[in-house]
């Protein structure tokens, strides 16, 4: 069949374009035609105040800003080039036309704010007109719930919901979601990040250049590692061990050096790093696929999704509860047989549902 994916393919992120990517080629082994289908969406409502502060906030950083200015740009360029090239993306909006599917996921498709930056629409949220098999797969609301959606538009959303075949969440949070709206039951299923193996994708970057020595990859939103506590203990930790702190996704303008990569770069360098710093969901989900020593600390904006992540898969330990306690936690003793076997069964769990639900 031809199947339809409505998810966040066009956000500039790494683990936005991973996700979608993989959900992309787990529905192709499965014999279908894949294409993405836009969503409406606004930006209007965006604040620039907490960014203006982050530009300010640690002036002694002020020339590694203005270094890795050039270097955000060259990034910005690489997510553009990877969105046209792997998920074929073009400027023209992606329509849900000729599809005889559509799955709806994963990232925070199902995001319920109504006074976010994403309209709540019923497409959004599984009302496709014309197509006959509208299913979700691990979507997730983040940090938003029924109390952040005016009363129109829960009535949308859970209109919207009712004329999905299945829905499939990524947390409990969304399921909770889900249910308080709508009365119904969700499944829950992984990431798709953590399902599909990206063997061949990274076999392509095989020329790669990594550092001379071993280094640190801090993974976060530009700028939101700013505590000087934090930086502190993490550079402290570094310096210990002789490692060079690279800064992977958004600019963190205390690391060492700021990295141009595409999506499957990031992959690679994950793979080779020492260990992981992170506060991201995506960048969580890549340092345990390939089971480094790492890191998470777990802010208010991320908490229902990451936390879900880490109970799922037994990794709470990896949770930074106090910055002095960083050096422990990197170098505990890294048991990933748990999130290993976990893994591989919600990966044939993953291929079940979609390949019931895709057979119409």
């Amino acid at each position: 069949m031809k199947i339809g994916i409505i998810s966040m393919q066009r956000v500039a992120n790494y683990g936005s374009f991973l996700q979608a990517y993989a959900l992309k080629r787990i529905i192709e082994s499965l014999g279908h035609d894949v294409v993405y289908v836009d969503i409406d969406g606004s930006e209007a409502n965006q604040n620039n105040k907490k960014t203006l502060l982050r530009l300010f906030k640690f002036r002694r950083y002020i020339f590694n800003r203005l270094r890795y200015r050039k270097k955000r740009k060259i990034v910005s360029q690489k997510y553009k080039e990877a969105q046209i090239k792997y998920l074929n993306l073009t400027d023209q909006k992606m329509t849900s036309k000729n599809c005889e599917a559509i799955v709806i996921g994963s990232d925070e498709i199902f995001n319920c704010d109504s006074r976010g930056v994403w309209k709540i629409t019923k497409e959004r949220f599984g009302y496709v007109p014309g197509t006959k098999c509208v299913i979700s797969y691990a979507a997730s609301c983040g940090n938003t719930d029924i109390t952040s959606t005016s009363k129109e538009d829960v009535d949308t959303i859970k209109n919207a919901l009712s004329s999905l075949r299945a829905i499939s969440v990524r947390d409990q949070n969304t399921a909770k979601m889900v249910f308080d709206v709508s009365g119904s039951s969700a499944n829950k299923h992984v990431d798709p990040v953590l399902v599909y193996n990206f063997k061949s994708e990274m076999a392509s970057c095989a020329k790669t250049v990594f550092p001379a020595g071993p280094y640190m990859i801090v993974y976060a939103y530009r700028g939101r590692i700013n505590s000087r506590d934090e930086i502190k203990a993490i550079r402290a930790y570094a310096h210990k061990k002789g490692l060079r702190i690279l800064s992977v996704g958004g600019m963190q303008a205390w690391c060492d050096d700021y990295l141009v990569l595409d999506p499957f770069e990031v992959l690679q360098y994950f793979k080779n790093a020492a260990c992981i710093v992170t506060d991201t969901f995506h960048g969580t989900v890549m340092g345990a696929k390939f089971n480094k020593p790492m890191a998470v600390f777990v802010r208010e904006s991320n908490s229902n999704k990451l936390i879900d992540l880490l109970e799922h898969f037994h990794m709470e330990s990896h949770i930074v509860h106090n910055v002095n306690n960083i050096a422990e936690i990197i170098d505990r003793e890294n048991d990933y047989s748990a999130f290993n076997r976990i893994a591989d069964e919600e990966s044939a769990r993953t291929r079940k549902y979609l390949k019931d639900q895709l057979s119409i």
